[in-house]
């Protein structure tokens, strides 16, 4: 009796003379197959991917996601031309390129800004909000004169505009830029000037720092209000609004001294203040 034996099967990429099971064989080629539907998959996902990504990129720069607005918010003193401009964000520019942070620190090189915030609004919208530092005194060299606002920043040149604020002449020869930061011995009785209540302005034309660092105020009667130095400024204001807008007899009031605010000092010899 004969027996039929199965013929060993050759696998093409194998030397010819390598003889394998079947089974391994059909093993092998279905890890072949598989191989082959992964790398399809993977390079489906590689195009898709690309796609979408080159798409995306394609509609952040689309009209659609363009700035259309730039709103600025919280400024007195400065254009929304200037902040805008200053910003280096342009209408029609790609949302995508705004540079929130660069925009926030040019803005905040003017000296009338003490604070910023930049925010972007999607699809198309900017938002520039800005706090402004409050004015408190004109400061004055000779004929020429400047605004200077809280921190002793020197913010701009002083206009019409700013009349209502107190005047402080500081000593010839003293420099002032804009932009600039007063020192100290100057800021402080600038800031005690522009702090004058309201009570006490309408009597006053102006007042100036001397050479000491010392306040007098010129009253439009022709007094002098000896303020001194920036200390005890709350007293030293109390006790002047106590002898000018009281019952003391001014007749002939040449100087008010209040340096020392619990014993104002009258000197006359003058005109009457009221």
């Amino acid at each position: 009796m004969s027996t039929t034996m199965i013929p060993p099967v050759v696998d093409a990429e194998e030397p010819l003379d390598a003889v394998v099971d079947p089974r391994f064989r059909v093993r092998r080629l279905e890890v072949r197959r598989s191989a082959r539907r992964r790398r399809r998959r993977v390079w489906i996902a590689v195009t898709v991917t690309v796609v979408v990504v080159l798409s995306a990129i394609g509609a952040l720069f689309s009209p659609l996601f363009e700035v259309s607005q730039i709103i600025v918010r919280g400024n007195d003193h400065l254009s929304n031309e200037m902040i805008r401009g200053r910003s280096s964000i342009a209408v029609g520019a790609a949302m995508f390129s705004v540079d929130g942070n660069e925009a926030e620190h040019n803005i905040a090189q003017l000296p009338w800004v003490q604070s910023v915030r930049v925010d972007t609004r999607w699809p198309n919208r900017v938002e520039i909000t800005v706090d402004e530092r409050r004015p408190v005194a004109i400061i004055g060299v000779a004929d020429r004169h400047w605004v200077m606002a809280q921190g002793g920043v020197v913010v701009a040149t002083a206009t019409l505009a700013d009349g209502a604020l107190p005047v402080l002449a500081l000593p010839e020869g003293t420099k002032v830029v804009v932009g600039s930061t007063l020192a100290e011995e100057l800021a402080e009785p600038a800031a005690m000037v522009g702090a004058i209540p309201t009570e006490l302005r309408p009597m006053m034309t102006g007042a100036t720092l001397s050479t000491i660092g010392e306040v007098d105020v010129q009253l439009k009667c022709g007094a002098v209000l000896n303020l001194g130095t920036p200390t005890l400024i709350s007293q030293k204001f109390l006790s002047a609004e106590t002898v000018l807008g009281g019952d003391v007899d001014l007749s002939g009031l040449k100087r008010l001294d209040v340096r020392v605010p619990t014993d104002p000092r009258l000197e006359r010899g003058g005109a009457r203040c009221r």
